[in-house]
C-alpha cells in the first residue's frame, strides 16, 4: 500500500510538480500548432513528407508505452520523470538543429519522452488520486491544455517578430528544465512506499469478452483523433487557408488550449447530476456544432471562436466515456486498458494522416472536414450508450480501478 503526505487540507503532495510537467509538455504542442508551417518552409517539406515523421514519433511513443516504461515503472518518480522529461526536451532541441536527413530520428527521439512522460505522469497522478480520493488527474491534464495555449501564443509573437524557429523551438526546449525542477524540488515522491510495476502487457482481447466496450472505445478515439489533430494542424489552418497571421494565429490555439483545460477543469462539476450518457450528447452536439462553424468559418476570428467551443465541448466526452465503462464486465481494470489504448492510437494516428489528405488536397481546409466528421462519432457514441448512474464528485473519491492512465482526456 503506497502512503502519501498531505497538506493542512488533507491534499495530497505532489501535485503541483506533476502539473508542471504536464503544462511545460503542453507548451511543445502549442509552439508546433503555430511553427509548423515556418519549419515546413525551413525544410522544403510537403505535408506528406511531415506527415512520415509524424509516424516516427507515434511509433516510438507507443513501443515507449508497451514495452519500456512498464519495465522503469517501479522507479521512484522523481527519478524516471525528470529522466523522461530530459530525453523529451533533447528530442525537441534535435528537431531545431538536426540537419534534415536526421529528422526523423529527432522525431523518433521526442516520441520516447513523450511516451515516457505519458505513463509515468498519469500514473503517479492516478496513485495520488487514488490515495486522497481527489480529483487530481484532471488537474494535470487542464495545464497540458493551458501549455498549449501559452505555447501558441508565445510562438506567434515570437515568429512575427522574425526569430527563427529553430530558436524558438530551443527555448521550449529548455523550458522542460522547469519540469525537471519541479519534481526535484518536492519529498513527495520520496515518501512512497512499495512502488508498483506497470503491466507490461495491455490486451485488447477485452472487446471480445465485453462488445459493450465498442462505444465507450469509439467515444474516445473520436475524441482524441480531434485533440491530437488539432494540437498539431490548428495553427496551419488559421494560416494558410484563412490568413491568419502568426499572432492571430497564436491567440487561435491558445483558444482551444484554454477552452480545453477549463473544460477539464470543470468536467467533473459538468458530469455530476447529468449522468454518462446525457454529458456525452452534450460534448458531441457542442463538438459537432463547433465543428461545422470552423469548417465554413469565412476568417480566423470566427475560427477560433470555433475552437473555443470546441475545446470545452470535447473536453468532457473522454472522462465520461470512461466513467461508462464501470458497467461494461467486471474486470473494469483490463476494459480500461483496453479502451485507452484505442484512445490514445486516434490520438497519435490523427497527425500523419491529416499530413497526408493535406498533401493530396492541396489544401488544409480537408483536415478541419475530417476533424468534423469524428465528432458525429461522439455523437453516434452517445446515442448508442446506456443510461447510467451519476458519478461521484471527486472528492467522494475515484474507484481505484477505473481511472485511466494512457490519456490526455
Amino acid at each position: 500500500m503506497q502512503q502519501w503526505s498531505t497538506n493542512s487540507r488533507g491534499r495530497p503532495r505532489g501535485v503541483l510538480p506533476l502539473v508542471v510537467v504536464y503544462l511545460m509538455f503542453g507548451t511543445f504542442w502549442g509552439c508546433w500548432a503555430v511553427g509548423v508551417l515556418a519549419f515546413q518552409r525551413q525544410h522544403d517539406m510537403s505535408f506528406g513528407q511531415i506527415g512520415w515523421l509524424y509516424i516516427a514519433l507515434t511509433i516510438t511513443a507507443v513501443v515507449t508505452m508497451t514495452l519500456i516504461t512498464p519495465r522503469i515503472a517501479h522507479l521512484p518518480y522523481e527519478v524516471s520523470i525528470p529522466a523522461a522529461v530530459l530525453l523529451y526536451g533533447m528530442g525537441i532541441a534535435l528537431l531545431a538543429w538536426v540537419p534534415e536527413e536526421w529528422l526523423v530520428l529527432a522525431f523518433a527521439f521526442a516520441g520516447i519522452g513523450t511516451g515516457m512522460i505519458d505513463v509515468l505522469v498519469n500514473g503517479a497522478g492516478h496513485a495520488l488520486e487514488t490515495a486522497s480520493g481527489r480529483s487530481v488527474l484532471q488537474k494535470i491534464h487542464a495545464a497540458y491544455g493551458l501549455g498549449t495555449a501559452v505555447g501558441g501564443v508565445a510562438t506567434g509573437f515570437a515568429l512575427a517578430a522574425d526569430l527563427p524557429f529553430n530558436f524558438v523551438l530551443t527555448e521550449t526546449a529548455l523550458l522542460q528544465g522547469l519540469g525537471i525542477s519541479a519534481m526535484w524540488s518536492t519529498y513527495a515522491f520520496r515518501e512512497r512506499i512499495g512502488a508498483e510495476r506497470l503491466e507490461s502487457n495491455i490486451t485488447l482481447s477485452a472487446f471480445r469478452r465485453f462488445p459493450g466496450l465498442f462505444v465507450p472505445a469509439l467515444i474516445v478515439l473520436s475524441a482524441f483523433f480531434i485533440e491530437g489533430s488539432l494540437d498539431v494542424w490548428s495553427g496551419a489552418y488559421l494560416q494558410q487557408t484563412l490568413g491568419a497571421t502568426l499572432i492571430a494565429s497564436g491567440f487561435g490555439v491558445a483558444a482551444f488550449g484554454l477552452s480545453t483545460a477549463l473544460g477539464r477543469i470543470f468536467a467533473s462539476r459538468i458530469l455530476f447530476g447529468m449522468g454518462y450518457r446525457r454529458t456525452i450528447l452534450f460534448s458531441a452536439l457542442g463538438s459537432v456544432a463547433a465543428g461545422i462553424l470552423a469548417v465554413a468559418a469565412p476568417n480566423a476570428t470566427v475560427a477560433s471562436a470555433a475552437y473555443l467551443i470546441l475545446g470545452f465541448s470535447l473536453a468532457s466526452a473522454a472522462p465520461a466515456a470512461f466513467g461508462a465503462v464501470e458497467g461494461s464486465g467486471p474486470q473494469a481494470g483490463v476494459s480500461i486498458a483496453a479502451v485507452t489504448t484505442v484512445g490514445y492510437a486516434g490520438f497519435v494516428i490523427g497527425p500523419p494522416i491529416m499530413g497526408w489528405l493535406a498533401d493530396v488536397s492541396g489544401g488544409i481546409r480537408v483536415v478541419m472536414i475530417v476533424i468534423t466528421a469524428a465528432t458525429f462519432g461522439i455523437l453516434a457514441g452517445g446515442v448508442l450508450t446506456r443510461n447510467g448512474r451519476s458519478p461521484s464528485r471527486p472528492e467522494d473519491g475515484p474507484p481505484a480501478d477505473r481511472t485511466p492512465q494512457l490519456t490526455r482526456g
